[in-house]
């Protein structure tokens, strides 16, 4: 990290990170599309709010619902207004005469939360927000009301607490007594108690285990723990709650007041001569100066030490995932977080907001390129051309004649030429298909969808990728003496076989390994449909196949396993093989759907798991 800091307060390492690229062959695998059935409409402003979901929305007879990839009905077709998925659950909405109320769905197109609530938020620490009869309470994932609905203002959970306004502070269900008849903020922990007695006329949530609070208009801002403790005493007027260790702190008068930084024992770190300042990410913060009201603001970047990484003469500067896009006088540029820096050298870069389903239209191309992605995907246009920002801070741009070039994954490449769409490997040696649809998104969660002639199509990247679409030729497995650990302990019997480069390892084996962890997973084969049905919330049952070691020693084949694997009812799609009757997958995979850690230490060449 320092090595990186340093990097940006020098700028040691400033050079183009264009990459050039012009495409090798041509191909035309229209035939890998599944297209599905003609009932099916996909708005083109809302139809991969389900993706990362492993859903579609769709509409069909004037109705949203949604389908899995492979076309099967799972969210019924019901509902007036789209749904947004924000991982295992969907807001749903109907309108009750003026008032339109809202609930949750699952995955399984289950209506967990009823639709009753004219305000519903996302949960947080297990519960979420919601108001009814023009007061606010909270409910837990099963639809219950977890905390009685009674507040007049309430904030979301943080750190296992969240501000509220109680109707009247004098209600007997609350142990704050009432100071004055102006609006005071309490805290209250997830059983709906309040643990602090105190109650504050400004109370910010909880972070890294402080909030903000004042007594009174007149006083300066403190900062509380959960206790109720005063734990750092200020002559501030105003700040912000900590992050990274640091809280932006103001000295003076609300409009002309200077902002600095102070440390966790409330030490003056950077001193207040800013205008404003965000939040420290990645050991990074925007500043600015200047008079808001003549709209005459300078933005720049400072690391933790105060000095400028950036200097504060930009007209504007945004926080990406990786970086920070800045602009000055019409042209824009590109820090990355390791310190390589472009020139202003753009006409445009701008983040794609993965929530809310907005087009690159905003970036000045004619075509309307739908994004739904995690808002970290970072575009750029220069001479009427659309590129992309990677991970690792490098700029792709179209080879001539292309309109657009955009990606998520950075394996395949959405590609636009007279307003038509398609799709390319990002090395550039391949079009996969040539651009013919009127309308194609990026791929999110392994799949994309296009649309041609009316119908909706989608595509599936491993069978773009396939070289044949067979499941029945064998493929060699090597069995594999891989070292893995699990706390601290080498794990022996593991049965991993090596395809194509990448280790495979048994379901079963994981499974053995999950017992007694936070992460333990039952396997139930269900033989007539074929599916792997999985529960996380499961005990697993030992069959006799579990840690066997790699076999007799015999050459082994694996074939592409045709077997479905469903996660808590949800269909997933994890490449796996199967091996002499039992179904391997790759390691990192089944961390990712099963939520434990895989790590690999280069030194001893050891895979290590965390469950």
């Amino acid at each position: 990290m320092k090595r990186i800091l340093s990097i940006l307060m020098t700028f040691a390492m400033i050079f183009s990170m264009t990459g050039t690229l012009s495409f090798g062959t041509e191909m035309d695998r229209t035939d890998r599309i599944k297209w599905l059935d003609d009932n099916y409409k996909v708005e083109r402003i809302f139809g991969l709010r389900g993706f990362g979901s492993g859903l579609i929305i769709v509409k069909k007879d004037g109705k949203y619902g949604a389908i899995d990839w492979q076309g099967e009905e799972i969210v019924p077709f019901k509902y007036k207004y789209p749904m947004v998925f924000y991982g295992e659950l969907a807001k749903v909405n109907k309108r009750n005469g003026r008032a339109i109320k809202y609930g949750y769905i699952n995955t399984q197109g289950k209506e967990i939360v009823p639709m009753k609530y004219t305000k519903l938020g996302e949960f947080k620490d297990g519960l979420a927000l919601a108001k009814k009869d023009d007061k606010f309470g909270y409910i837990d994932m099963t639809g219950k009301d977890v905390i009685p609905f009674k507040f007049a203002e309430a904030e979301p959970f943080s750190e296992g607490m969240a501000v509220v306004v109680f109707e009247n502070l004098g209600d007997k269900t609350s142990s704050v007594e009432p100071v004055s008849n102006e609006k005071k903020y309490v805290y209250i922990d997830k059983n709906g108690n309040t643990p602090i007695k105190e109650s504050f006329v400004i109370a910010d949530n909880f972070s890294e285990g402080l909030a903000l609070v004042k007594l009174d208009y007149s006083s300066k801002i403190q900062y509380m723990n959960k206790k109720g403790e005063i734990v750092i005493d200020t002559e501030y007027t105003d700040g912000k709650g900590f992050a990274e260790g640091m809280a932006p702190v103001m000295s003076g008068e609300m409009l002309d007041g200077k902002w600095g930084f102070i440390d966790k024992k409330g030490r003056e770190v950077i001193k207040p001569k800013y205008s404003g300042v965000d939040s420290f990410k990645d050991g990074i913060a925007t500043v600015l100066n200047g008079d808001f009201r003549k709209k005459d603001v300078k933005y720049g970047l400072i690391n933790k030490k105060g000095k400028e990484v950036l200097p504060v003469e930009y007209d504007r500067i945004k926080a990406t995932k990786n970086g920070y896009i800045f602009k000055k006088d019409g042209k824009y540029g590109y820090l990355h977080k390791d310190g390589t820096k472009t020139g202003l050298d753009y006409d445009k870069i701008v983040i794609i907001n993965g929530k809310t389903g907005v087009t690159a239209a905003a970036i000045g191309t004619r075509e309307r390129y739908l994004s739904m992605i995690d808002g970290s995907t970072v575009l750029v246009e220069k001479d009427g051309v659309t590129g992309y920002i990677d991970d690792l801070g490098k700029i792709h741009m179209p080879p001539k004649g292309y309109k657009a070039l955009i990606s998520r994954d950075g394996k395949v490449e959405l590609i636009v030429k007279n307003r038509k769409f398609g799709y390319s490997t990002n090395d550039g040696n391949k079009i996969l298909i040539k651009p013919s649809f009127i309308f194609g998104t990026v791929f999110n969660d392994g799949m994309a969808v296009v649309e041609k002639n009316g119908k909706i199509g989608v595509i599936d990247e491993e069978v773009l990728f396939a070289e044949h679409l067979s499941n029945d030729d064998n493929v060699q497995a090597i069995a594999s003496n891989m070292p893995v650990e699990m706390k601290g302990k080498k794990i022996d019997n593991l049965e991993i076989y090596n395809i194509d480069g990448n280790n495979y390892f048994k379901l079963r084996d994981i499974a053995k390994l999950s017992m007694g962890t936070k992460t333990e997973f039952s396997i139930n084969w269900d033989a007539k449909d074929k599916v792997i049905n999985v529960k996380t919330d499961g005990k697993y049952k030992p069959v006799g196949q579990e840690l066997l070691g790699i076999g007799d020693g015999t050459k082994k084949y694996g074939v592409k396993s045709n077997a479905k694997i469903k996660i808590n009812g949800k269909a997933k799609r994890i490449k796996a093989y199967n091996i002499a009757g039992n179904n391997y997958y790759k390691l990192r995979d089944l961390g990712k759907a099963l939520d434990f850690k895989v790590d690999w230490e280069p030194k001893t060449r050891t895979v290590k798991i965390a469950m």
